[in-house]
Parts: C-alpha cells; sequence; structure tokens
C-alpha cells in the first residue's frame, strides 16, 4: 500500500463492504454509485482501476484517493453542489466520485467556457465553491479550493482526519451530476442527473457493450462533458480498469491502446480519423472489442476504411440529457449507411412525433431529472417524464433510427424546408472535399440561402459546377467559403451557430441562380 493511504481510510468502506456477498461482489446488481467503490474492493482492492499519467492505481488505492477528497470537501462545505474547472482531469474524476460519495452534486465546468456563461451555471446551480486552477477567475461570493493544493494533501499526507464519516443514504434520486450541454446550438443548460439516471445508464451500457471487469476502457473525451463523464461511471460499475488521458493525441492513444491491452474505446468522428491517420494502415489491436462513435454523424466513408482496417464500430446515439447513449447499432454495417443510428437500447422508450418520423421524444430512468436551478427541484425541461430531443429522424423498415437533423437547424430556402445535414450527407462523395459544412445567409427574398464551408484542395468554382451537376437544385448550395478550421466544440461537433459567424459580409463566389422553390415561375 503507497505510505500516503492508510489504512484507517477503509474502515468506512468496509462497512459497506461486509454488507455485500461473494455473489454480489461477482455479479453486481443495479445499486447506486455511492457503492460501487466499496463493491470492487470486495471483489479484489488490488486490482488496477485507473491508468493515469503514467502511474497505475489499484481500486483500493483509487478508493483511498476518493476519501480523501471526500474528507477535504466535506471539511470545506457543507453545501449540497460543488464545481470543479480544471485541466487535470485526475482531480475532476476523484471529484466525481467525492461528490457520490457524500451524496452531493458536482458541477464539472470546460476550463473553455467563456466566463459569462461559466458564472451563468454556477447562479443558477446554487454553487458556492469551486475546486479550480490558480489562473480561473471566479465571480464574487464563490470560494475557491485550489487544484494543486488539493492533490497535494491527497498524495503527500494521506486523510489525517479522525472523523468518522457516514455513508451516503442510498437515495435513487438524489442528484450527483449537474453537467453543462455544449451549447453548440443555444446557450449552455445545466442538466441534473440523478443517481438512479446514472446507475441505469451504466449498468444499461455495460450489458449491451459487454464490459467485464477483465476489461480496460481507454477515455480521451473531457470529463467536461458526459460522454467522458460516463465512461468512469461504466468501468467501476462493472469493476474494470480505465485508462485516463487529457485531451486526445492519437500517436498517445495508439501507444495505450497496445501497452493496456484496452478492450473499449470511446471516439467521436474526428478523433476517428485522426487515429486512422497514425495507424498507418495497420489493423485494429487485437485486444479491441467495442469502438464506440457518437458525438456527430459518421462519414460513410471513415466508417468503411475503419471497417477494412478491422476497427470494431459501435455507433451510438444520445445526449447529455439521457444520460449518454439510447440508441446503437452493433451491426457488422454499423457507419456505412448515412444517418443511420441504430435500435433503441432497452429501458428506454422513444416516440417520434408523427407516428415513425417526425421530433424524437425519449423516457426511460436514465433521463434526466430535470434542467438545473438552485433547489434543485425536478421536472424542467421535461413532459410527462418525457424528453424532447430536438433531433428529427425516422424509423426504417428495420425499426433502426435514422436521424435527419435538428429541428431548430432546419432552414428555409424559397419555400422548401430542409436540414444542413441532409445536404452535408449529399456532400460525402464530392471529390476533393476533406470536410464541409452547410450554413445560411438571411436573404430578403428567398428566406435561406445555403452556404458551403468547406475545407479541401478544390476551388469554389469547381464546386459550384460539381453541385450544379450532382445536387438538386433545391439542396444546392450558392455560395461557397474555404475556411481553415470549420468551429467544433470540443466534441468534435459542428457549431452551428459559430458557422454562420464564418460567412463573410460578401462570400467569394454567389451563384446567380435563385434558390429552389416549387412552382414554375421559379428558375432551377
Amino acid at each position: 500500500m503507497n505510505s500516503w493511504i492508510e489504512q484507517s481510510v477503509f474502515a468506512r468502506y468496509w462497512q459497506q463492504v461486509q454488507t455485500c456477498s461473494v455473489d454480489d461482489a461477482i455479479s453486481p446488481r443495479w445499486e447506486m454509485p455511492a457503492r460501487w467503490l466499496a463493491r470492487a474492493l470486495a471483489r479484489d482492492g488490488e486490482r488496477i482501476a485507473l491508468h493515469v499519467a503514467n502511474r497505475s492505481l489499484s481500486y483500493r488505492e483509487f478508493t483511498g484517493a476518493v476519501e480523501c477528497f471526500a474528507e477535504r470537501l466535506h471539511a470545506t462545505t457543507q453545501a449540497p453542489v460543488f464545481g470543479i474547472c480544471t485541466e487535470n482531469p485526475y482531480c475532476t474524476l476523484l471529484g466525481q466520485f467525492a461528490a457520490a460519495r457524500l451524496g452531493r452534486a458536482l458541477l464539472p465546468l470546460d476550463r473553455g467556457l467563456p466566463s459569462h456563461q461559466r458564472n451563468s451555471m454556477l447562479y443558477q446551480s446554487g454553487c458556492r465553491l469551486v475546486v479550480c486552477d490558480r489562473d480561473i477567475v471566479l465571480p464574487v461570493g464563490i470560494k475557491r479550493l485550489a487544484t494543486e493544493e488539493l492533490l497535494g494533501s491527497i498524495d503527500d499526507s494521506g486523510m489525517q482526519s479522525e472523523r468518522q464519516m457516514e455513508p451516503s443514504p442510498d437515495d435513487p434520486q438524489r442528484i450527483l451530476l449537474i453537467v453543462p450541454t455544449s451549447g453548440t446550438c443555444s446557450s449552455p443548460k445545466g442538466v441534473m442527473l440523478s443517481a438512479i439516471n446514472l446507475a441505469t445508464s451504466a449498468h444499461q451500457v455495460n450489458q449491451q457493450l459487454d464490459l467485464q471487469a477483465a476489461d480496460c476502457w481507454l477515455n480521451c473525451l473531457p470529463l467536461s462533458h458526459i460522454a467522458g463523464l460516463a465512461i468512469p461511471l461504466r468501468c467501476f460499475a462493472a469493476g474494470a480498469a480505465m485508462v485516463l488521458h487529457q485531451g486526445f493525441d492519437e500517436g498517445l492513444v495508439w501507444q495505450d491502446l497496445e501497452r493496456h491491452q484496452v478492450t473499449h474505446l470511446s471516439l467521436v468522428p474526428a478523433m476517428l480519423g485522426r487515429l486512422l491517420d497514425a495507424a498507418q494502415g495497420r489493423m485494429a489491436p487485437s485486444s479491441l472489442r467495442v469502438v464506440l462513435v457518437g458525438g456527430g454523424s459518421l462519414d460513410a466513408s471513415l466508417a468503411q476504411r475503419a471497417h477494412a482496417a478491422g476497427w470494431p464500430l459501435v455507433v451510438c446515439y444520445g445526449m447529455t440529457e439521457t444520460g449518454s447513449m439510447c440508441v446503437l447499432d452493433r451491426t457488422s454495417q454499423a457507419g456505412l449507411r448515412p444517418g443511420r443510428v441504430g435500435e433503441v437500447m432497452p429501458g428506454f422508450d422513444l416516440m417520434l412525433s408523427d407516428d415513425r418520423q417526425g421530433e424524437i421524444w425519449i423516457s426511460g430512468d436514465a433521463v434526466m431529472a430535470g434542467y438545473v436551478n438552485p433547489r434543485l427541484q425536478p421536472g424542467d425541461g421535461l413532459q410527462e417524464g418525457r424528453y424532447k430531443s430536438g433531433d428529427l429522424g425516422y424509423l426504417d423498415d428495420q425499426d433502426q433510427l435514422c436521424l435527419t437533423g435538428r429541428a431548430d437547424d432546419q432552414l428555409n430556402s424559397g419555400g422548401l424546408r430542409l436540414h444542413p445535414a441532409e445536404v452535408e450527407r449529399l456532400l460525402d462523395v464530392c471529390p476533393g472535399l476533406t470536410s464541409a459544412a452547410v450554413s445560411s445567409r438571411s436573404d430578403p427574398i428567398w428566406g435561406d440561402r445555403l452556404v458551403l464551408l468547406y475545407q479541401g484542395r478544390v476551388s469554389e468554382i469547381w464546386l459550384d459546377a460539381w453541385v450544379r451537376l450532382h445536387l438538386p437544385s433545391g439542396l444546392r448550395p450558392r455560395e461557397f467559403v474555404k475556411v481553415d478550421a470549420l468551429p467544433r466544440n470540443r466534441l468534435g461537433k459542428l457549431d452551428r451557430k459559430a458557422l454562420r459567424q464564418c460567412i463573410p459580409a460578401r462570400s467569394c463566389l454567389a451563384s446567380r441562380a435563385a434558390p429552389w422553390v416549387s412552382g414554375p415561375r421559379y428558375p432551377t
């Protein structure tokens, strides 16, 4: 045992462990997150829980660090919500499980979030204490606990307090996470996720992806987003190991896939492309069983390239409000059909506003408690327990969900309602395009005039000729803007709001043809 962990740290955990039978330790029930580490200790405390920053921690060591964090936090504040804003993902991870240990709510904040949005999230949630790096500026009235000081007390001196903390009650409705949405289409909202939301999501995903105690999941997604936060929940619910990276480095990811015999990996499409480039034609590591891809539209050509190299793709669909994924495609054709994300997972009920197509509504035990408010009261953002996602889609003849875009992304060009994603999928086969995104310019006559923002080794004039030849008139961009990079968030999703800001006052090329509208008096 490391010198910074004292045996007394585990006394209160063994009180929980002793209530777990051997059968429970091998086959955990759907219990609350506060008890997962205790169960992992009962199974095998020396099993590796975490690989981070060139060191490996056993479940015994990681549990001790979480307890130290919880002790320090409990001594600092009794408030039901605390925030974390740090570039150190290990600190956020400790905070995530210390929150479950204490029955408090963690508000993880992205360092890149504009200060006015960060402050808004603090006030909306009633948060008055933030564990943060020294350079983070906090508003008046918010108390600071320095990341370096907190981690130093854990690593150097262990837990010195003699006070015996009572285990937090297993309240399924207790709010344990407040996760800001990505805010790509509007200002971020705080999504409240309860213990039952998190437990349900973790166990359902583990069953679908067959995550076992002997497995290892590499996490290179940010712990300020649900995609990154969900992975440690799944791992520690199963008693598996996790490799934690600070950001995405394709060379380091490839190296650790082999070094740690990784079985599960989560990526967004942009990360998958970079990882395949780094592989330079090498086949996927033999240990990999699942490469979970979500967070945005997966290009069919990229999926085909990954399948050819033996990467076991699983396409998923979900959001912060559903506690992460709620639909997945585990078939051998995953990602090859544009827009198709698979079948609804057990435990979720999905409805479409117009029978088998339209706006997607979702319900289930993993669906959020509601959007945040200072009293942490549930219900806001739900209608009779259902969440209106804002995404549009339809069920195909095999009952597979296919996405067509977002309701708030809809454009009206000359009387035709369309989705940027619909045009972007048609552009996937355009030679010379590295990446493309469709936005619009307001036009007093035609409404939304389609604008293509793109990267690639083709000219605007060539693109104009190509879309005239291959795209229906109503789906044809009329202006073309070459950019150095398309605006994306940390998960690689297109920032639709920022796209409009990339359109210059007058673009380089504006096709003289008017947008398509129905009726014979308009040009095609």
